[in-house]
């Protein structure tokens, strides 16, 4: 007998599971669009504001100083890029990756991905916005790379905890990640981190969307198909930064507590397709496979040391005590965030951690450890608690870390949803997840120019004295400089200090070409007694000498720049000297 319909009154039926597969679609939209996408596009407007400009007029730069190694990411970018262009399909070659990946202009000590990201926008933007030298790369449109990555960044953990958690908290996850000024800070500058943690989140959220079954949070196997999918995304992840070493003790540790046993194949398959990946990626490594990949792995762990301020002493990066990675994320995390952090990791707790077989604490350790917020936290464990290992090289704040802060925005934005929800627990939920946030934003705003240097109200009290004052430059602003120039005696250079590479006064010079002119009058510092008559200092206190923390006998101090009541760079001039006239 047939089933079909015969009349219009029994087709009723039938429609009914379309229209809730409509509604279920309409659903899924609203959470895409009204939250995560409209966080992330504010970001996007915000960071365009200052830096979507041209570099060829002293009023028309915006942002941070030059950093000391943004010009080498931006100039290999292009470099990619050309490459490209040139060679189109012959890169594919023998002989276009031996002229491109052997030739003197290509630096492997990072893989290609990042870089090329960087690079892709410097061309792109070129077409739009007119440049003084087209010969210079120019960093505010390096830089728009890591602005674009940073938005997608937001976008990517707002949509996918949307899909978990509900539209509420994805919204206030994906404000979270763009109202943590250290974030935003490294977001302004043209260096790989900000690409990296775009990279990171791919292959993060990938495991934790495709290896997570949804049926009553079960813990089967994933499909071949999801580990060949994470594995492309772990591949990515490896061609952007050797920070893909932060997610694999996370990934591993968690699907041996979820799968147990069954954890051994997936893992398998995703490490070979994420070094598959990698190496079809990176075409230096087809022309040496052994050497290159030696080559870089040990030079990834071998590299000169570079010193860290901490405590009020500098230290070898190996010899940083090992409890600084958690007290910089303890002192540059807004205090509100941190407290939404620890009420959301709680709530989850008191959710995964829910067995009716058992009531222990191990078992409820296990199943907690097993679900999503566990692989959150396995990851933001690992990406932190790798950098306390005796011997292993921490420096420069939490820049190397800095994708522990991603995991640790899911926690937030659970904290913030759950105390803006639950109105019988916490009646002052909503004003208090408010004012968190407007305390974040507050911090994002008075940071924004000036990189990655934000503390919170407890590491103010001890920067610049127990901690790092700067970061890599960020307070050397055409401005300072334009102040120095104007009272230079003619016929005298301005002294930089510190200088930490034989590139550095180059790369400023050809950046600050509108106010220094072709000749640049800046030289390294050396000593006191030998210096310019005018000297520039960037605070960073792990490599300047202690004798220009505050200005040398014989000087003064005529301009500096301020951010949260502590110098990031300063200018010092010689009281014997007679400056020429303002200009």
């Amino acid at each position: 007998m047939s089933t079909a319909p015969s009349c219009g009154s029994a087709q009723a039926p039938k429609e009914k599971p379309q229209s809730k597969l409509g509604h279920r679609s309409t659903i899924r939209l609203r959470s895409l669009v009204s939250g995560p996408l409209l966080v992330a596009f504010s970001c996007l407007a915000w960071s365009l504001i200052p830096y979507v400009v041209s570099d060829n007029r002293p009023a028309k730069w915006h942002g941070p100083a030059v950093t000391y190694d943004e010009s080498f990411n931006v100039q290999q970018g292009v470099y990619l890029i050309e490459a490209a262009r040139i060679y189109g399909l012959g890169l594919t070659t023998w002989e276009g990756v031996s002229d491109v990946f052997l030739g003197e202009g290509y630096l492997p000590d990072h893989p290609p991905l990042g870089r090329l990201w960087l690079g892709l926008h410097h061309q792109l933007s070129e077409i739009i916005f007119a440049r003084a030298n087209p010969q210079i790369v120019s960093l505010p449109l390096g830089r728009l790379g890591a602005v674009t990555a940073f938005a997608l960044t937001v976008w990517l953990w707002g949509h996918f905890c949307a899909r978990w958690h509900g539209p509420v908290t994805g919204t206030l996850v994906a404000l979270s990640i763009a109202l943590t000024p250290r974030l935003v800070g490294h977001a302004s500058l043209a260096a790989l981190e900000t690409v990296t943690n775009l990279a990171y989140s791919v292959a993060l959220l990938s495991i934790a969307h495709f290896w997570v079954k949804p049926i009553s949070n079960a813990a089967f196997a994933p499909s071949l198909r999801a580990q060949l999918t994470t594995g492309i995304a772990l591949g990515l992840l490896m061609l952007t930064k050797i920070q893909f070493v932060l997610l694999i003790p996370a990934v591993v540790a968690w699907s041996v507590v979820r799968f147990r046993q069954q954890a051994l194949i997936p893992l398998l398959v995703w490490g070979l397709a994420g070094f598959t990946t990698f190496f079809i990626g990176w075409p230096w490594l087809w022309l040496n496979p052994a050497g290159h990949l030696k080559a870089y792995f040990l030079k990834a762990s071998d590299r000169v040391s570079l010193n860290t301020f901490y405590l009020g002493e500098v230290w070898a990066d190996k010899a940083v005590p090992w409890h600084y990675p958690l007290a910089m994320v303890l002192v540059t995390v807004p205090l509100g965030l941190l407290f939404m952090a620890a009420i959301g990791a709680w709530t989850f707790w008191q959710t995964e951690s829910l067995d009716t077989a058992s009531t222990t604490t191990l078992s409820k350790l296990i199943r907690f450890l097993a679900s999503r917020p566990g692989l959150m936290l396995c990851s933001f464990l690992a990406a932190v608690g790798l950098f306390m290992v005796p011997g292993i090289a921490v420096y420069d704040g939490e820049r190397l870390f800095l994708p522990a802060f991603l995991p640790l925005a899911y926690f937030i934005g659970n904290g913030l949803a759950v105390i803006s929800a639950s109105r019988k627990a916490y009646p002052l939920g909503p004003i208090c997840a408010v004012l968190v946030l407007v305390s974040a934003g507050w911090g994002v705003a008075t940071t924004f120019r000036v990189g990655p240097v934000y503390y919170n109200l407890a590491g103010q009290q001890l920067a610049g004295r127990w901690l790092e004052s700067s970061y890599w430059g960020e307070g050397t602003s055409p401005l300072l400089l334009q102040k120095a120039i104007s009272v230079q005696p003619k016929g005298q250079n301005i002294s930089i200090a510190p200088v930490l590479h034989q590139f550095q006064l180059v790369d400023l010079a050809q950046q600050y070409r509108p106010w220094l002119g072709d000749q640049s009058p800046l030289v390294p510092y050396t000593q006191a007694a030998n210096a310019s008559p005018i000297i520039v200092v960037n605070m960073r206190l792990a490599d300047l000498p202690r004798e220009l923390w505050n200005p040398p006998p014989g000087y003064d101090l005529i301009a500096e720049t301020v951010v949260q009541g502590r110098p990031l760079a300063r200018c010092y001039r010689n009281r014997s000297s007679s400056p020429q006239p303002e200009k």
